[in-house]
């Protein structure tokens, strides 16, 4: 059985609490860095707030932030996929 959007909607049922997303902000702009789900969630629930953790800091900050980001992912995927590769020898 296929369920509809609008049947999610009706029966889902909100936690009370939602980890707050989080921004970048220079004081002028706020730029989304972590949340991305829970603000779509948020809108198509009809909700007008939710909670933000601010980081201060413009966009190229939050940028070089991403890039670190990758950088560990990659570090940790590049470590996986040798171990895989160890294994199979």
């Amino acid at each position: 059985m296929l369920l509809s959007i609008a049947d999610i909607n009706r029966d889902f049922q909100p936690p009370e609490t939602i980890e707050p997303v989080m921004v970048y902000s220079d004081g002028k702009t706020i730029w989304l860095f972590d949340g991305f789900h829970r603000v779509a969630a948020s809108i198509i629930l009809g909700l007008t707030d939710i909670e933000a953790a601010i980081v201060p800091g413009n966009y190229a900050d939050m940028e070089l932030r991403w890039q670190e980001g990758l950088k560990a992912i990659h570090a940790e995927l590049a470590a996986w996929a040798a171990e895989q590769a160890r294994k199979v020898k």
